[in-house]
C-alpha cells in the first residue's frame, strides 16, 4: 500500500509541540533553525556551537516527489571556518548542492533535476561536537498484523532494548519492570516513557493500524540521562488514488 512520509520539519515541530507540555528538563529538543536555499547565517546564528549539523527538506509538509534520501545531510565543524558566518553560509550551499547532485536518481530526473535544488530547504542544528556525544537511541512504533496493538521498541544506551505493546483501545503502554535495569538505564526509559504518554494523550503521536514512526534521540556526556530529541519520522499507509475513484463510483 503507498505509504505518505512527513517532512524533516514537520516532525520537529511535533516533537516540540511534545516537550512544551511536559515538565522542563524532562526531555530537550536539539535547537534548529530553518534557512532557504541560501542559508543566510548570522554570528548569532552559531553562537557558541562546535558543530553545524546541517539536514535539507523538500518545502511543503510531506515528501510529494523525493524520497528521504534524495535530501542530503551532512556536518561542518564551525572551527575550520573561524565561525565566519558569510564563509559558512557559502559552504553550506556548496555542500548542499554537490550532496545533492551526487546522488543517483535512476529516471527521476524529471521531478529531482540535476544542478537544481531550490525546491529544497535547510534544517541547520548548533550543536557539540561528535566526541560530546554519550550516547544515541532509537525508537520505533510499529503496528501488528491483524491486531488491535502496537509495538514500542526502545533502544536504549549501550545496546540494551525494550519492548512495549500499545493497545489502539485503551490507549495505554506497558509499564516496565525496574529492577532489570541499571540506575541510569531507569532515568533514561522512564523520561521517554513519560514523553512517549504525554504525546498519546495530548494526540500528537497518533498510533494506528496504518502508522509506522520512528523518533531518535541522543544524550551528550554533561547530561547522560536527558534524551534529546532531534528527528520524528512518520508513515502514514494510504490508498491509491486509482482505488478511491473506484468506491466513489461504487457508492
Amino acid at each position: 500500500m503507498p505509504q505518505r512520509q512527513f517532512t524533516k520539519l514537520w516532525g520537529l515541530k511535533k516533537l516540540k509541540k511534545i516537550a512544551q507540555g511536559l515538565r522542563p528538563g524532562l526531555v530537550t529538543i536539539s535547537p534548529y533553525l530553518v534557512r532557504p536555499t541560501n542559508p543566510h547565517l548570522r554570528p548569532r546564528d552559531i553562537g557558541n556551537s562546535e558543530r553545524l549539523l546541517v539536514r535539507t527538506d523538500e518545502k511543503g509538509k510531506r515528501y510529494d516527489n523525493l524520497a528521504w534520501s534524495f535530501v542530503p545531510r551532512y556536518s561542518i565543524n564551525t572551527s575550520g571556518y573561524s565561525k565566519d558566518s558569510r564563509r559558512l553560509s557559502k559552504a553550506i550551499e556548496e555542500n548542499t548542492k554537490k550532496r545533492y547532485d551526487s546522488f543517483n536518481r535512476g529516471s527521476r530526473d524529471s521531478v529531482n533535476p540535476p544542478h537544481y535544488f531550490k525546491h529544497l530547504r535547510h534544517i541547520i542544528h548548533p550543536t557539540h561536537g561528535y566526541s560530546n556525544v554519550y550516547s544515541e537511541g532509537i525508537i520505533t512504533i510499529a503496528p501488528l498484523r491483524r491486531a488491535t496493538r502496537s509495538i514500542i521498541t526502545i533502544v536504549l544506551p549501550y545496546g540494551a532494548k525494550k519492548e512495549f505493546t500499545y493497545d489502539y483501545k485503551t490507549r495505554r503502554v506497558d509499564a516496565f519492570e525496574k529492577a532489570k535495569y541499571g540506575p541510569e538505564q531507569r532515568r533514561i526509559l522512564s523520561r521517554l516513557l513519560r514523553f512517549l504518554r504525554y504525546a498519546i494523550q495530548s494526540n500528537q503521536l497518533q498510533i494506528k493500524p496504518t502508522r509506522f514512526l520512528t523518533l531518535r534521540y541522543l544524550t551528550w556526556k554533561d547530561a547522560p540521562t536527558i534524551p534529546e530529541f532531534y528527528d520524528l519520522q512518520e508513515y502514514r499507509e494510504v490508498q491509491s488514488q486509482a482505488k478511491k475513484k473506484r468506491e466513489k463510483i461504487t457508492l
